[in-house]
C-alpha cells in the first residue's frame, strides 16, 4: 500500500473549511428545495430564475441568466420554458438579433416569487437565529463574499 503524505495543518484547515461550506450548502439547498415545492410549488432553481429576471427590472437575454445562475444553457431553457408554460414569465425572440431570447417576468411570476422568499425566510432565519448571532452571520456574509469574489476572479 502506498504512503499518503498528509497535507500540512495549515492545508488541513482550509480543506476542512470547505467542506464544511459544501456541506451546510447542500444541506441547505435541499432544505430550500423541498419547503419549496411543498409551499409553493415551485423549485429553488426556479425562484432563482424568477429572482434573477425580476432584479434586472426590465427583460434579459436568456444566456445572461444561464451565465449569472450558472446553469448550462439547456438547463436554463428548461426552467425557462416550464416558467413559461406556467405564466411565470414571458419569453420572445428579440427583433434585433434573432439567435437572442428575451425573457421577461410576469405578475403570476412576481406573486409567485414573493411566496416563495417568504417560504425561504420560514426556513433560513429561524436555522440561522438558533444558530448564529446577528454579529455571526454579518461576519459569515463578509467572508462568503470575499470566497465569492476570490472565486469569480478565478
Amino acid at each position: 500500500m502506498k504512503n499518503i503524505k498528509p497535507p500540512s495543518s495549515d492545508k488541513l484547515t482550509q480543506i476542512e473549511a470547505a467542506h464544511q461550506i459544501l456541506l451546510q450548502g447542500i444541506q441547505l439547498r435541499q432544505k430550500l428545495n423541498t419547503a419549496l415545492l411543498e409551499k409553493c410549488d415551485i423549485t429553488l432553481s426556479e425562484k432563482e430564475l424568477l429572482a434573477k429576471v425580476y432584479m434586472s427590472g426590465e427583460q434579459i437575454r436568456m444566456s445572461d441568466v444561464s451565465k449569472t445562475l450558472m446553469f448550462t444553457e439547456g438547463g436554463a431553457t428548461k426552467i425557462i420554458k416550464r416558467l413559461a408554460d406556467r405564466g411565470f414569465v414571458t419569453r420572445q425572440q428579440s427583433e434585433h438579433d434573432g439567435r437572442v431570447f428575451l425573457i421577461d417576468i410576469t405578475n403570476s411570476g412576481a406573486e409567485k416569487l414573493a411566496d416563495a422568499l417568504q417560504t425561504m425566510e420560514s426556513v433560513a432565519y429561524p436555522l440561522m437565529k438558533e444558530t448564529l448571532t446577528t454579529k455571526e452571520c454579518e461576519t459569515l456574509t463578509k467572508l462568503l463574499k470575499k470566497l465569492n469574489a476570490n472565486a469569480l476572479g478565478a
